[in-house]
């Protein structure tokens, strides 16, 4: 990412909470080698693990945050603050104080276009970005650079499971010095059986799921109709989203399709592989389909890739996932429940979940516009590369607005 590290050429940078791994240190190490003074603060053993030197830790209690982190700034004199994931509490708090002090955030968060791509914006991400959501600005949009095909970044899943299971384990070790923290998620020591029933339900619906393609989707191949599910505490669904869990958007899409769908239709749910250790809907779903009488229409899967079951898709219906932006790549019509940066007229379909199932075959994309969003999403707000596996340096000049 050499391409805008002289943007910080002089400047006060102070890194919060990064991806689990050593990607802030090894971007503290590049900002401060193109001139940068960098700082950081950890709030957990995790943090304080893969950045241990030249760091304050802010052990505390959560309401001693916002005047810690003010004094901070302003002895400091920080004038630039970098962060993965804006909607974490402290970094909520973090946001609204560098507004006050006129002071630019910047934030990381997982590609839009994964696993090639990483974002970093201004301000904040998905349904925070400031990027236009009007298919006019994207219609007058001509890139400025010339296009360069990324880096692959290929498989990513072990060396994030890997360095999980470092930030999980180094949060339980050293929870007695950051007692008072608070997670988005568990951090006791307990979490590493999430990971161990992960494992083994991977192992299991791999072996289960054995024949799906053949004997459900290339036999109903263009009558199916694809729903991604998120991880349950994903920001997506506890920020942006009109349902309150999983199972609220799970429950919405059942009964639409059940009142609404042609009968030959089928639905078929797949699991976040992140969330694989943490939940199981099998029950909760095959409750729904004897209430609502739909034996032999409803699938839910684990294990299945979700590129495959796109290809054999007549649509996607998502919460607010960024699978949507893959299902739209497939040109495949999109239906999206919650808030989306791509829930954009023209890109979308845009009216109820209820006439999506019928319309869904009629519904084309403006492939000019969605090249020309894809295009601006990608040069002002997608870097090359991923937290968790080195590249190569990225081939072209961004024109992230940072």
């Amino acid at each position: 990412m050499d391409f805008f590290l002289n943007k910080y050429l002089g400047h006060n940078v102070l890194l919060l909470q990064g991806p689990m791994g050593p990607f802030f240190k090894r971007l503290s190490h590049d900002l401060t080698q193109n001139g940068a003074k960098v700082h950081k603060i950890n709030l957990n053993g995790g943090d304080f693990f893969f950045y241990n030197t030249k760091s304050a830790n802010f052990t505390e209690h959560l309401s001693e945050w916002p005047s810690f982190l003010s004094d901070y700034l302003d002895d400091f004199k920080i004038d630039k603050i970098i962060l993965f994931g804006d909607c974490r509490i402290y970094h909520i708090q973090a946001i609204a104080i560098a507004k006050l002090k006129k002071i630019d955030v910047c934030v990381f968060e997982e590609g839009y276009y994964r696993p090639d791509y990483i974002t970093f914006e201004k301000y904040g991400v998905s349904n925070n970005s400031v990027i236009p959501r009007d298919s006019e600005s994207y219609i007058k949009f001509t890139e400025d650079r010339n296009p360069v095909s990324p880096h692959k970044v290929g498989g990513v899943f072990l060396y994030m499971a890997f360095y999980a299971f470092l930030y999980y384990l180094l949060c339980s070790l050293l929870w007695p010095f950051f007692s008072n923290y608070r997670h988005h998620r568990n951090l006791k020591p307990n979490e590493i059986f999430y990971w161990i029933v992960s494992l083994y339900r991977k192992c299991k619906y791999y072996f289960l799921e054995r024949g799906f393609m053949k004997k459900v989707v290339e036999i109903n191949s263009g009558d199916l109709f694809i729903v991604p599910l998120q991880v349950n505490v994903d920001s997506q669904i506890l920020f942006h989203s009109r349902f309150t869990s999983t199972k609220g958007f799970i429950s919405h899409v059942m009964f639409s399709f059940k009142n609404y769908a042609p009968q030959q239709t089928k639905l078929v749910f797949k699991h976040h592989p992140l969330d694989r250790g943490y939940h199981n809907y099998s029950v909760f779903i095959s409750k729904l389909v004897k209430e609502l009488g739909l034996g032999g229409r409803i699938f839910y899967v684990f294990e299945q890739e979700l590129s495959t079951l796109y290809n054999h898709a007549m649509g996607v219906v998502v919460n607010n996932s960024t699978s949507g932006l893959a299902a739209i790549d497939k040109m495949l019509p999109t239906k999206v429940c919650g808030k989306a940066i791509y829930s954009i007229d023209g890109i979308c379909y845009k009216h109820s979940i209820n006439k999506f199932w019928k319309e869904a075959q009629n519904f084309k994309i403006d492939q000019l516009l969605y090249g020309r969003y894809k295009k601006y999403l990608i040069q002002y707000t997608q870097v090359n590369g991923n937290f968790y596996k080195r590249i190569k340096v990225s081939p072209y000049k961004s024109g992230l607005y940072f």
